[in-house]
């Protein structure tokens, strides 16, 4: 089996200044050619430490993937240590210096020393294009004891990471490495947690061929459980999987709402479209948040009419249309206020749901009846309203998430049971 390791380069990503989501998207990439990622490990702007790093994870593996450092400042050092790595030195790419020219032409700037620069290369490398960037990338591939090994270095800005790894890397590693058997597929389920889950499960997990394996991951309310085959025949391993997860859907197909890279809100606009319905939300705690998600989906406008984020009691008043008496009666935070959110949410767009979302969203507020991190959610359709309260903690950032996920998932179970019809 082809093995792999990430590495990522940079101090903003050790002191946590920037969020390194590059990893996740490059493992998501080479599992999804069957390859087995060892392990990541994310270095500083230290010469030696990144040097030592490329060393250890080049012995270890077929692929290292690398981002980071190969930009035009002095704390970009990553050029030189693959050239110190594969006793190289650098040469003029005049491709890679028309790129930059090109990009900087189009922006109005000026070409420096320093830009230059950026089109010098390994001369042992394969350069990589940029089209995204003036960076190119950098891919190093050779026979060692028997066995090919890649190294291929990328930006860290994601945007031209991703460009280079869809437009090169993943054509020479399909063509480099095409025996790989691992497979995996991923259901997502809602509802219900890991450990009940697990009990309803435990004999056909105890019954799975040797080379599967289960993994749950639980998130916000939602439990991904992930069937692994691991082996050298692809087709093989295909078939195992997707047999075990026949079985696997017939055991739980009430809190299934999804697979591998499907979201809450893409399965809502999937069941919205099915059935020519329209939506819309009016959030308190959440400022929008359910809105920008339904609207990550392509197609969306579809079946979403628009949100109003009612902050304030005044705007839940003014615009929204709550009575002032309900809330002086009920609280801002209530069952009452909330259900008559989504109901005048409804009926100001025309759809046939909405989502309304009011709580105390941390770390600070909270009242005498309702404490820091209660929510309560309502979803009205043209003949019901239902609502639900929940007790998060004082994370403001996880509760919103928390209350997207379970709003959206109230609104799932809706459609799914046909309560809209």
């Amino acid at each position: 089996m082809t093995t792999s390791e990430i590495i990522t380069i940079g101090d903003e990503l050790l002191i946590g200044q920037v969020l390194n989501t590059n990893v996740a998207w490059i493992a998501q990439q080479l599992s999804a050619l069957g390859i087995n990622i060892i392990r990541d490990v994310t270095v500083g702007d230290d010469e030696n430490e990144i040097l030592r790093t490329l060393k250890e994870c080049y012995s270890e593996c077929d692929v290292v993937v690398v981002t980071g450092g190969l930009g035009p400042t002095k704390d970009d050092i990553t050029k030189g240590c693959a050239c110190k790595l594969f006793n190289c030195g650098l040469t003029f790419n005049e491709e890679a210096f028309q790129n930059v020219v090109n990009r900087f032409k189009n922006l109005g700037y000026e070409i420096t020393e320093s830009n230059r620069m950026q089109a010098m290369v390994p001369d042992k490398c394969i350069p990589l294009q940029n089209h995204n960037g003036t960076a190119p990338g950098m891919l190093f591939k050779e026979n060692v004891d028997g066995k090919t090994k890649i190294m291929v270095f990328l930006p860290g800005v994601p945007l031209e990471m991703k460009g280079l790894i869809e437009d090169y890397v993943l054509d020479i590693l399909k063509d480099t490495y095409q025996n790989n058997g691992l497979y995996y597929r991923t259901v997502l389920t809602q509802g219900k947690g890991e450990s009940f889950i697990a009990e309803i499960i435990k004999d056909w997990e105890a019954s799975l061929p040797e080379n599967v394996k289960l993994a749950y991951l639980p998130q916000y309310g939602s439990v991904r459980l992930r069937l692994t085959a691991y082996g050298s025949d692809l087709e093989k391993n295909k078939a195992i999987v997707n047999k075990e997860l026949e079985k696997l859907v017939r055991l739980i197909p009430e809190w299934i709402y999804g697979y591998d890279d499907d979201t809450i809100e893409h399965a809502v606009g999937v069941l919205l479209k099915k059935d020519n319905l329209t939506i819309a939300t009016a959030e308190s705690c959440t400022g929008g948040n359910i809105a920008h998600h339904l609207t990550l989906v392509p197609g969306s406008s579809d079946y979403f009419k628009g949100s109003i984020v009612a902050y304030s009691e005044k705007i839940k008043n003014d615009v929204l249309g709550v009575r002032k008496e309900t809330i002086s009666k009920y609280g801002v935070v209530s069952k009452e206020t909330a259900e008559e959110m989504s109901q005048c949410a409804r009926k100001l767009m025309n759809t046939d749901v909405a989502i309304a979302t009011t709580g105390y969203a941390g770390p600070g507020g909270g009242d005498e009846t309702s404490q820091v991190g209660t929510v309560w959610i309502s979803v009205a359709g043209r003949n019901f309203v239902i609502s639900e309260v929940f007790h998060f903690g004082t994370n403001r950032e996880i509760n919103i998430k928390r209350t997207t996920y379970n709003a959206l998932k109230m609104v799932y179970n809706c459609l799914r049971d046909k309560k809209l019809q």
